[in-house]
Parts: C-alpha cells; structure tokens; sequence
C-alpha cells in the first residue's frame, strides 16, 4: 500500500510539471512566433558599384523617399558573387528589384528574369534586354527639351554636329534631326563605324558647324584618351561641346544638361510604390523628372559666341575649369 502510494505522488508530480509546461509554451509561443524569421520583403536594390558617387546618391535618396523595406545589395564588393545574390533572391521573394546601373540590371534579368524590375542609371537603355516587366528611368533627357534649350540659350548656333556609331544610334540620328529642323537647328551627322574615324569625321566632315553635341555613344566615348582627344580637337577648332553629364566639365564642355539624379531617385520610389501596391503605371519608359544646367560662360565668351542673358536664371551650375577640374572625381 505504501509503494502505491509512492507511485500515486511521483504521478501527480509529473501531472503537475506537465500542466506548468503547457502553461509556459502557451504564455510565450506568440512571442517566439513573431521572433520567427520573415525574411521576405517588398524591394532588392541592386546596385552595380556603391562607392560611385551617382550610384549611391541615388540608393540614398530611394531609400529616404520609398516607405517600405528593403534589402540592399552591392556588386562593387567581392563577397556578393553569383550564388550569394541567387541566395538572396531566394530567402528574400521580393515583389520588385531596384537595379542601379547596367551591372546591376544585367545581373538581375539572369538571376531573376520574371520578377519586376526598375532600371535606373544605365546609360543608353536601348542596348539592354528591356522586357515587359522592366521599368525604366531613362537616362536621357527628352530630344526636344534638349534642343529647345539650345536654341534658347544660344540662338546663333543653328549648325550642331554630331558624331555617332552609324549601327547603334542611326535611327536616333534621324529622330533628333527632325526634331532638330522643327525648331529651326540642322543637325550635321558624323557617322562612324570604326574609332580611328573619329578624328577625321570632327575635323572635316564637322568642320562648317558651329557646336559639337557629344552624346551617350559607347563607340565615340571609348576610353578617356579618345575622349580627351576630342576636346582638344574642339579647342583647336574654337568649337563649343554640348554633353549630358557633368564628369565632362572638367574637360572642357562648354554646356551640360544632366538628369537630376536626386528628383531621379524619387521618381524611381514613387514608381516602386506603384508596383508593390499593383496600381497601374501608364508609361514603361520614364524620361527624368528634373534636369541640372551648367555652363562655361567664360568659354563661350572667349569664342564669341552669343549668350542669351535672360537664359542664365536656368542654370544651376556655372563651369569654373580649375574648380572643375579639381573635382572631376566626385561627379562619378
């Protein structure tokens, strides 16, 4: 009887400790439930090189401007290979892909070609695989409002060249040169198929122009020897350059119209938004909200050019060449 007994209470206790064991799992399941991991999210950014100046301008200024969470991703670092980016994509699922430059928008349409991606910051976005489920913030600056600025800032220079690789950029050529006429400009093309064309289309084919406009031409632009060479050139020739980014200051550009990447950068938040929240975007291809205008006005004096006064309450920068110079890094 007292060996029964002893059973009886060695199975009380052990009902006892079970209840308080239930009691304590019920009290802090929730919690360990919502410590659970959730590692999916609505945005990757991917960026191609963080330590570029644009670059992480633009992730910063997203970041500010986009409410949601994201998960950030640098190329520019060595640790972030192939697999590791793939293990991202993975444990994230995210509805969208943020990809800042080229690298970055490559990397994202082989690893993850059916999620939805914005493509900012790649220059020239024409030569990139753009599917229905990419949506860009063009580089570029709208052809008329480019030229429109011209003929306003300048209204003697009616004669501008350019020089263009013939296979890449012939169909632009023909766009911007009706534009071009519509507003009463002739554009004068220099079609190149080969760099070592370059020096001689400049200096005869675009000899009787009176501005050089320096597109995003990865022929024409291909390495900052040739690049250097054709400023010198143009300085020979007393010839103004018109371009599209501001790197070019300190080389010797004479006008700069550029996308403002921080009004870019919003734009590109505002259209994530859109995405995450299934709302409908109208157009797929976005030109930049907002532009930035530098000028070298003492160039332009120097070469007799006509300047109109009223235009220079639109500029934003005005081109000192040793100031330029001195900070030619920090606009990449």
């Amino acid at each position: 009887m007292a060996l029964l007994h002893h059973y009886i209470k060695i199975a009380a206790g052990h009902i006892r400790l079970f209840w308080v064991f239930c009691l304590v799992v019920q009290a802090i399941w929730p919690g360990m439930l919502a410590a659970a991991p959730n590692h999916k999210v609505p945005v990757v950014i991917l960026n191609s090189d963080q330590s570029v100046k644009k670059y992480e301008t633009l992730q910063m200024e997203f970041k500010q401007a986009f409410p949601l969470s994201t998960v950030d991703i640098d190329l520019g670092t060595s640790r972030n290979d192939t697999q590791v980016i793939r293990n991202v994509l993975s444990e994230t699922l995210p509805e969208l892909i943020v990809c800042i430059g080229g690298k970055a928008y490559l990397t994202a349409h082989r690893l993850a070609p059916e999620t939805p991606k914005i493509f900012c910051l790649g220059i020239n976005w024409q030569r990139y695989p753009v599917s229905d489920q990419t949506y860009v913030i063009s580089n570029e600056i709208a052809l008329t409002a480019q030229l429109t600025l011209y003929r306003f800032f300048f209204p003697n220079i009616r004669r501008i060249g350019v020089i263009y690789n013939a296979e890449i950029n012939k169909k632009w050529f023909v766009s911007a040169a009706k534009e071009a006429k519509a507003l009463g400009i002739t554009l004068v093309g220099g079609a190149v198929a080969d760099n070592d064309e370059i020096h001689t289309v400049q200096t005869t084919d675009l000899a009787n122009t009176d501005a050089l406009w320096l597109i995003a031409d990865g022929m024409v632009l291909n390495g900052k020897a040739q690049v250097m060479e054709i400023f010198q050139t143009a300085q020979v020739m007393k010839k103004p350059i018109f371009t599209y980014h501001p790197v070019f200051a300190s080389l010797g550009a004479s006008f700069i119209i550029s996308a403002d990447i921080r009004t870019m950068a919003r734009q590109a938040a505002q259209t994530a938004l859109k995405v995450c929240n299934r709302r409908e975007i109208v157009q797929q291809i976005q030109e930049p909200a907002g532009t930035r205008i530098a000028i070298n006005v003492d160039k332009i004096d120097a070469w007799g050019i006509r300047l109109n006064q009223r235009a220079l309450s639109q500029v934003n920068d005005f081109i000192e060449l040793q100031a330029a110079a001195d900070s030619e890094g920090r606009h990449e």
